[in-house]
Protein backbone atom coordinates (compact mmCIF):
# COMPACT_ATOMS: atom_id res chain seq x y z
CA UNK A 1 0.00 0.00 0.00
CA UNK A 2 2.83 2.38 0.84
CA UNK A 3 4.53 1.95 -2.52
CA UNK A 4 1.56 2.97 -4.66
CA UNK A 5 -0.25 6.24 -5.28
CA UNK A 6 0.86 9.63 -4.07
CA UNK A 7 3.76 8.42 -1.90
CA UNK A 8 5.32 5.92 -4.31
CA UNK A 9 8.10 8.22 -5.50
CA UNK A 10 9.06 9.30 -1.98
CA UNK A 11 10.80 6.06 -1.05
CA UNK A 12 14.29 5.13 -2.19
CA UNK A 13 14.94 1.77 -3.91
CA UNK A 14 16.73 0.53 -0.77
CA UNK A 15 13.75 1.50 1.40
CA UNK A 16 11.32 -0.24 -0.95
CA UNK A 17 13.43 -3.40 -1.00
CA UNK A 18 13.79 -3.37 2.78
CA UNK A 19 10.05 -2.82 3.23
CA UNK A 20 9.17 -5.78 1.05
CA UNK A 21 11.78 -8.00 2.71
CA UNK A 22 10.52 -7.06 6.17
CA UNK A 23 6.96 -7.90 5.12
CA UNK A 24 8.09 -11.31 3.87
CA UNK A 25 10.17 -12.16 6.92
CA UNK A 26 8.44 -10.42 9.81
CA UNK A 27 6.98 -13.65 11.25
CA UNK A 28 9.37 -16.26 9.83
CA UNK A 29 10.03 -19.27 12.10
CA UNK A 30 7.54 -18.00 14.69
CA UNK A 31 7.46 -20.06 17.88
CA UNK A 32 3.70 -19.65 18.28
CA UNK A 33 4.23 -18.10 21.70
CA UNK A 34 4.19 -14.49 22.86
CA UNK A 35 7.27 -12.57 23.91
CA UNK A 36 5.94 -12.46 27.47
CA UNK A 37 5.67 -16.23 27.61
CA UNK A 38 9.13 -16.76 26.15
CA UNK A 39 10.57 -14.47 28.82
CA UNK A 40 8.62 -16.02 31.70
CA UNK A 41 9.47 -19.58 30.61
CA UNK A 42 13.16 -18.67 30.28
CA UNK A 43 13.21 -19.81 26.69
CA UNK A 44 16.72 -19.84 25.13
CA UNK A 45 15.60 -17.19 22.62
CA UNK A 46 14.64 -14.85 25.47
CA UNK A 47 18.06 -15.38 27.03
CA UNK A 48 19.77 -14.76 23.68
CA UNK A 49 17.91 -11.51 23.00
CA UNK A 50 17.97 -10.24 26.60
CA UNK A 51 14.15 -10.36 26.93
CA UNK A 52 13.79 -7.60 24.32
CA UNK A 53 11.43 -8.08 21.32
CA UNK A 54 12.39 -11.74 21.42
CA UNK A 55 10.27 -13.05 18.56
CA UNK A 56 10.98 -10.05 16.34
CA UNK A 57 14.76 -10.21 16.70
CA UNK A 58 14.55 -13.94 16.03
CA UNK A 59 12.50 -13.40 12.86
CA UNK A 60 15.05 -10.93 11.56
CA UNK A 61 18.06 -13.07 12.48
CA UNK A 62 16.53 -16.23 11.02
CA UNK A 63 15.62 -14.48 7.77
CA UNK A 64 19.08 -13.01 7.26
CA UNK A 65 20.81 -16.26 8.26
CA UNK A 66 18.70 -18.28 5.84
CA UNK A 67 19.09 -15.75 3.02
CA UNK A 68 22.83 -15.25 3.40
CA UNK A 69 23.44 -19.01 3.49
CA UNK A 70 21.39 -19.58 0.35
CA UNK A 71 23.07 -20.31 -2.97
CA UNK A 72 20.83 -17.62 -4.45
CA UNK A 73 22.21 -14.64 -2.55
CA UNK A 74 19.74 -11.85 -3.21
CA UNK A 75 22.17 -9.38 -1.67
CA UNK A 76 25.02 -10.13 -4.07
CA UNK A 77 24.54 -6.89 -6.00
CA UNK A 78 24.60 -4.67 -2.90
CA UNK A 79 27.57 -2.56 -1.90
CA UNK A 80 28.66 -2.81 1.73
CA UNK A 81 26.96 0.51 2.47
CA UNK A 82 23.72 -0.50 0.73
CA UNK A 83 23.56 -3.80 2.59
CA UNK A 84 24.16 -2.12 5.95
CA UNK A 85 21.41 0.43 5.30
CA UNK A 86 18.96 -2.19 4.06
CA UNK A 87 19.65 -4.49 7.02
CA UNK A 88 19.22 -1.65 9.50
CA UNK A 89 15.83 -0.76 7.99
CA UNK A 90 14.60 -4.38 7.88
CA UNK A 91 15.46 -4.92 11.54
CA UNK A 92 13.78 -1.65 12.54
CA UNK A 93 10.60 -2.52 10.64
CA UNK A 94 10.34 -6.06 11.97
CA UNK A 95 10.94 -4.94 15.57
CA UNK A 96 8.12 -2.41 15.09
CA UNK A 97 5.68 -5.35 14.86
CA UNK A 98 6.36 -6.14 18.53
CA UNK A 99 2.94 -5.49 20.07
CA UNK A 100 4.67 -4.15 23.16
CA UNK A 101 5.63 -1.16 21.03
CA UNK A 102 2.25 -0.76 19.31
CA UNK A 103 0.80 2.21 21.16
CA UNK A 104 4.13 4.05 21.25
CA UNK A 105 4.45 3.82 17.45
CA UNK A 106 0.79 4.70 16.92
CA UNK A 107 1.12 7.77 19.15
CA UNK A 108 4.25 8.92 17.34
CA UNK A 109 2.57 8.54 13.94
CA UNK A 110 -0.63 10.28 15.01
CA UNK A 111 1.34 13.15 16.56
CA UNK A 112 3.22 13.65 13.29
CA UNK A 113 -0.06 13.48 11.38
CA UNK A 114 -1.61 16.16 13.58
CA UNK A 115 1.43 18.40 13.35
CA UNK A 116 2.34 18.24 9.67
CA UNK A 117 0.14 15.63 8.06
CA UNK A 118 3.33 14.23 6.50
CA UNK A 119 3.07 16.92 3.86
CA UNK A 120 6.45 15.71 2.67
CA UNK A 121 8.26 12.45 3.23
CA UNK A 122 11.57 14.23 2.87
CA UNK A 123 13.33 12.57 5.80
CA UNK A 124 14.10 8.89 6.23
CA UNK A 125 12.77 9.07 9.78
CA UNK A 126 9.32 9.95 8.45
CA UNK A 127 9.46 7.44 5.62
CA UNK A 128 10.39 4.60 7.96
CA UNK A 129 7.62 5.57 10.38
CA UNK A 130 5.15 5.28 7.49
CA UNK A 131 6.59 1.85 6.62
CA UNK A 132 6.28 0.77 10.24
CA UNK A 133 2.57 1.60 10.22
CA UNK A 134 2.10 -0.07 6.83
CA UNK A 135 3.79 -3.25 8.06
CA UNK A 136 1.71 -3.20 11.24
CA UNK A 137 -1.43 -3.00 9.09
CA UNK A 138 -0.21 -6.07 7.23
CA UNK A 139 0.61 -7.88 10.47
CA UNK A 140 -2.86 -7.21 11.97
CA UNK A 141 -4.77 -7.40 8.70
CA UNK A 142 -6.94 -10.47 9.24
CA UNK A 143 -10.18 -8.59 10.05
CA UNK A 144 -9.67 -6.49 6.91
CA UNK A 145 -9.90 -9.60 4.73
CA UNK A 146 -13.02 -11.21 3.23
CA UNK A 147 -15.10 -12.96 5.84
CA UNK A 148 -14.51 -16.55 4.76
CA UNK A 149 -10.75 -16.03 5.02
CA UNK A 150 -10.91 -13.97 8.21
CA UNK A 151 -13.00 -16.54 10.07
CA UNK A 152 -10.66 -19.41 9.24
CA UNK A 153 -7.60 -17.49 10.37
CA UNK A 154 -9.38 -16.34 13.53
CA UNK A 155 -9.77 -19.93 14.61
CA UNK A 156 -6.16 -20.69 13.68
CA UNK A 157 -4.89 -17.89 15.90
CA UNK A 158 -7.18 -19.01 18.72
CA UNK A 159 -5.66 -22.50 18.56
CA UNK A 160 -2.24 -20.88 18.80
CA UNK A 161 -3.45 -18.97 21.85
CA UNK A 162 -4.79 -22.16 23.43
CA UNK A 163 -1.48 -23.93 22.95
CA UNK A 164 0.23 -21.16 24.88
CA UNK A 165 -2.44 -21.36 27.58
CA UNK A 166 -1.82 -25.12 27.84
CA UNK A 167 1.89 -24.47 28.38
CA UNK A 168 1.20 -21.73 30.92
CA UNK A 169 -1.05 -24.05 32.89
CA UNK A 170 1.53 -26.87 32.69
CA UNK A 171 4.26 -24.59 34.06
CA UNK A 172 2.08 -23.14 36.82
CA UNK A 173 1.85 -19.72 35.20
CA UNK A 174 -1.35 -17.65 35.07
CA UNK A 175 -3.21 -18.43 31.86
CA UNK A 176 -3.25 -15.32 29.67
CA UNK A 177 -6.50 -13.68 28.62
CA UNK A 178 -8.33 -15.55 25.83
CA UNK A 179 -5.74 -18.38 25.93
CA UNK A 180 -7.68 -20.79 28.13
CA UNK A 181 -9.17 -23.56 25.99
CA UNK A 182 -11.25 -24.63 28.99
CA UNK A 183 -13.02 -21.26 28.89
CA UNK A 184 -13.11 -20.24 25.20
CA UNK A 185 -14.59 -16.97 24.02
CA UNK A 186 -13.54 -16.51 20.41
CA UNK A 187 -16.11 -13.83 19.61
CA UNK A 188 -15.20 -11.60 22.56
CA UNK A 189 -11.51 -11.94 21.71
CA UNK A 190 -12.07 -10.97 18.07
CA UNK A 191 -14.32 -8.02 18.92
CA UNK A 192 -11.74 -6.70 21.38
CA UNK A 193 -8.96 -7.21 18.84
CA UNK A 194 -10.86 -5.15 16.28
CA UNK A 195 -11.95 -2.40 18.65
CA UNK A 196 -8.68 -1.93 20.51
CA UNK A 197 -6.10 -2.56 17.79
CA UNK A 198 -7.31 -3.10 14.24
CA UNK A 199 -9.91 -0.36 13.73
CA UNK A 200 -7.78 2.46 15.23
CA UNK A 201 -4.73 1.30 13.26
CA UNK A 202 -6.53 1.09 9.91
CA UNK A 203 -8.40 4.36 10.50
CA UNK A 204 -5.05 6.03 11.12
CA UNK A 205 -3.57 4.51 7.97
CA UNK A 206 -6.59 5.48 5.86
CA UNK A 207 -6.39 9.05 7.17
CA UNK A 208 -2.81 9.14 5.92
CA UNK A 209 -3.27 7.28 2.64
CA UNK A 210 -6.45 9.03 1.47
CA UNK A 211 -5.89 8.61 -2.26
CA UNK A 212 -6.33 4.82 -2.19
CA UNK A 213 -10.13 4.97 -2.26
CA UNK A 214 -10.79 1.43 -3.50
CA UNK A 215 -8.58 -0.39 -1.00
CA UNK A 216 -9.61 1.92 1.84
CA UNK A 217 -13.30 1.24 1.22
CA UNK A 218 -12.73 -2.51 0.97
CA UNK A 219 -10.74 -2.69 4.18
CA UNK A 220 -13.22 -0.60 6.13
CA UNK A 221 -16.14 -2.66 4.84
CA UNK A 222 -14.47 -5.96 5.70
CA UNK A 223 -13.52 -4.82 9.19
CA UNK A 224 -17.07 -3.64 9.85
CA UNK A 225 -18.60 -6.81 8.39
CA UNK A 226 -16.34 -9.09 10.41
CA UNK A 227 -17.03 -7.21 13.62
CA UNK A 228 -20.78 -7.54 13.03
CA UNK A 229 -20.35 -11.27 12.53
CA UNK A 230 -18.53 -11.74 15.84
CA UNK A 231 -21.01 -9.49 17.63
CA UNK A 232 -23.82 -11.68 16.35
CA UNK A 233 -21.96 -14.83 17.38
CA UNK A 234 -21.40 -13.37 20.85
CA UNK A 235 -25.07 -12.42 21.26
CA UNK A 236 -26.26 -15.81 20.03
CA UNK A 237 -23.77 -17.97 21.95
CA UNK A 238 -25.67 -17.59 25.22
CA UNK A 239 -28.50 -19.62 23.73
CA UNK A 240 -26.32 -22.48 22.45
CA UNK A 241 -25.26 -25.79 23.98
CA UNK A 242 -22.97 -28.65 22.96
CA UNK A 243 -19.28 -28.74 22.04
CA UNK A 244 -17.48 -25.46 21.51
CA UNK A 245 -16.55 -26.28 17.94
CA UNK A 246 -20.08 -27.35 17.00
CA UNK A 247 -21.38 -24.16 18.56
CA UNK A 248 -18.87 -22.09 16.63
CA UNK A 249 -19.77 -23.63 13.28
CA UNK A 250 -23.49 -23.37 14.04
CA UNK A 251 -23.30 -19.77 15.23
CA UNK A 252 -21.15 -18.64 12.31
CA UNK A 253 -23.56 -20.26 9.88
CA UNK A 254 -26.51 -18.54 11.57
CA UNK A 255 -24.68 -15.23 11.72
CA UNK A 256 -23.75 -15.26 8.06
CA UNK A 257 -27.32 -16.11 7.15
CA UNK A 258 -28.73 -13.39 9.38
CA UNK A 259 -26.30 -10.63 8.44
CA UNK A 260 -26.11 -11.34 4.73
CA UNK A 261 -29.02 -13.65 3.85
CA UNK A 262 -28.96 -15.23 0.44
CA UNK A 263 -25.70 -13.66 -0.62
CA UNK A 264 -25.46 -14.00 -4.41
CA UNK A 265 -29.02 -15.26 -4.72
CA UNK A 266 -28.46 -18.35 -2.58
CA UNK A 267 -27.65 -19.33 1.00
CA UNK A 268 -24.35 -17.96 2.29
CA UNK A 269 -21.38 -20.29 2.23
CA UNK A 270 -20.27 -21.34 5.70
CA UNK A 271 -16.48 -20.96 6.15
CA UNK A 272 -14.40 -24.02 6.90
CA UNK A 273 -13.60 -23.85 10.61
CA UNK A 274 -10.55 -25.78 11.82
CA UNK A 275 -10.91 -28.03 14.83
CA UNK A 276 -9.63 -25.64 17.46
CA UNK A 277 -9.23 -28.36 20.07
CA UNK A 278 -6.98 -30.72 18.13
CA UNK A 279 -3.32 -29.77 17.98
CA UNK A 280 -1.88 -30.62 14.60
CA UNK A 281 1.73 -30.64 13.47
CA UNK A 282 4.94 -30.78 15.47
CA UNK A 283 5.27 -29.29 18.95
CA UNK A 284 7.77 -26.60 19.88
CA UNK A 285 10.17 -27.44 22.66
CA UNK A 286 9.55 -25.31 25.75
CA UNK A 287 12.00 -25.60 28.64
CA UNK A 288 10.67 -26.62 32.03
CA UNK A 289 10.70 -23.83 34.59
CA UNK A 290 13.27 -24.21 37.34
Amino acid sequence: MAFHGQWASAFTPIEKFAGLLAAIGHDIDHTGFSNQFLVKSRHPMAIMYSDSSVNEFHHSAHMFTTTLESESNIFSGFTVEEFEEMRRIVIKLIVATDMGKHFEIMSKFQTKMAATGFAKLDTQENRLLVLEIALKCSDLSNPSKPQDIAVQWSFCIMEEFYRQGDEERKHGLPVSNFMDRQNPNVAKCQIGFIDLLVAPLFNTWISFNRDDDTNNATMRSNISHNKKLWQHVSASSKQESGSARSNAVSLIAKSLSSIDPGRGGGPPEVPQVPDIFVIQGSERSIPVLE
